[in-house]
């Protein structure tokens, strides 16, 4: 969502140990008349694809 208020905001996330296979999907959060950049996916995905972002220098060779 857009901040249109004119103040800083901050945004937290707290997903303390969840099973892989739990689908996040944003329509669940913000309805399903909102438009997403992002598809629905699961928790053992979602860590897969953010470890590889964070650490692709590990990648490196």
């Amino acid at each position: 969502m857009i901040n249109t208020s004119g103040r800083e905001r901050l945004s937290l996330v707290l997903a303390y140990d969840p099973a892989p296979q739990i689908l996040v999907d944003p329509r669940q959060v913000f309805g399903t008349g909102v438009e997403t950049d992002y598809e629905p996916i699961t928790c053992g995905d979602y860590l897969t694809w953010r470890f590889g972002r964070s650490f692709a220098y590990r990648n490196e060779a």
